[in-house]
C-alpha cells in the first residue's frame, strides 16, 4: 500500500485529505508542517507527498527544496495544494520539482487522478 504524507497547517484539510486517499486505498499520514513531516520522513517510507505552501515554522517550498536535497527523499514525487496562485510561487515549485501544482478549493476527484497518475508512472 502506498503511503502518502499529507502536509497542511489546516487540520480540516488535512482531515479531508487524508478521508479522500484512504477510501481509495491509499495510507495517508499527516503533518502540520514542513519540519514535522522531515521528521516523519527520518523514520519511514513515503510514496508521495501532498503539500500546502504557506505553513508556520516551514513553509512547503523550504520543506520541498530540504527533501530534494536529501539523497534519501529526492525522488519521492510532489502534489501541491496551496491557494498560491501567483506565477513566482508555481514557478519556484516547478524549479525544485513539484509534478503537480493545484489550486484549493480541490475536487477530490483531481486529486485522485494525479496521485494515481505518478503512483502508477512511478509503479506504486
Amino acid at each position: 500500500m502506498s503511503k502518502i504524507l499529507v502536509i497542511d497547517d489546516v487540520k480540516l484539510m488535512r482531515l479531508m485529505l487524508r478521508r479522500i486517499l484512504e477510501s481509495a486505498g491509499y495510507e495517508a499520514i499527516e503533518a502540520a508542517n514542513g519540519q514535522e513531516a522531515l521528521d516523519i520522513l527520518n523514520h519511514q517510507p513515503i510514496s508521495l507527498v501532498i503539500s500546502d505552501i504557506n505553513m508556520p515554522l516551514m513553509d512547503g517550498l523550504t520543506f520541498i527544496s530540504e527533501l530534494k536535497s536529501n539523497p534519501q527523499s529526492a525522488d519521492i514525487p510532489i502534489i501541491i495544494i496551496t491557494t498560491e496562485s501567483e506565477t513566482d510561487f508555481i514557478l519556484k515549485a516547478s524549479q525544485l520539482g513539484v509534478r503537480h501544482y493545484l489550486l484549493k478549493p480541490v475536487d477530490s476527484r483531481v486529486v485522485l487522478e494525479k496521485v494515481a497518475y505518478i503512483l502508477e508512472k512511478k509503479g506504486l
